[in-house]
This record gives structure tokens, C-alpha cells and sequence, in this order.
């Protein structure tokens, strides 16, 4: 699998954001290594996990077609498996957020381990 790949350079990926009231974007490149590969989304970095939650979360909230397959209910229970896996405020709000958006919804909501 991705062991023959060795350390070649598959893609660049673009990132692109804006901050809170900011008016422009901000975007970076980056380099993607096959080294960076996983063969399961669980085995992938741990940070790598919480940006495709929140990315996820963000495509759900918004209806894409490219999250038709997603709910909330799974970006909730991902946040919060991640949540118990860093010791990060900021990714315990992520699985708090998105386990109220879930019910809101009215989809199943997960048990977080801390509030």
C-alpha cells in the first residue's frame, strides 16, 4: 500500500481561509508526502483528523454536496473521539458544538468524555 510510495511528493494542497472580520482570504500551499499517507483515516496525525472534522463539520453545516454522505451525528462522534485523544480546549469545543448542532438536528448525539 503506501509503503511503495516512499517519500514521493503526491500533490499540493492549497488551504484557504478567512479570519473573523477579516474582508480578504489567506492562502498557503503545502507539499503533500506520500509519507504523510495512512492506510486508515484513524491511523492518519491526529491533527490531520480534527482539520477534516472541522472541514466536515463545515460542509455538512452548509449542505455541500460533497459531505451528502456525512451527519452531524458522525462529525460529532469524531470530534469527540479526537477530543479524548489531544488535550486541546479548542477541539473538546469543536465536539461540543458540533454534538449540540447534531441535536439540534435531531440526530443521535455521542457521549463526550469531558464536558
Amino acid at each position: 500500500p503506501t509503503s511503495r510510495l516512499g517519500s514521493a511528493e503526491l500533490a499540493t494542497v492549497y488551504l484557504r481561509w478567512r479570519e473573523p472580520g477579516a474582508i480578504q482570504f489567506s492562502e498557503m500551499p503545502g507539499l503533500l508526502p506520500a509519507t504523510e499517507l495512512a492506510d486508515r483515516f484513524e491511523e492518519a496525525d491526529t491533527r490531520f483528523q480534527v482539520g477534516v472534522v472541522a472541514a466536515a463539520y463545515a460542509e455538512v453545516l452548509r449542505h455541500s454536496p460533497w459531505a451528502d454522505e456525512l451527519n452531524l451525528s458522525w462529525v460529532a462522534g469524531e470530534a469527540g473521539r479526537l477530543a479524548g485523544l489531544v488535550d486541546d480546549p479548542d477541539v473538546w469545543e469543536l465536539a461540543n458544538l458540533t454534538a449540540l448542532a447534531a441535536g439540534l438536528r435531531g440526530e443521535p448525539i455521542p457521549v463526550l468524555g469531558r464536558p
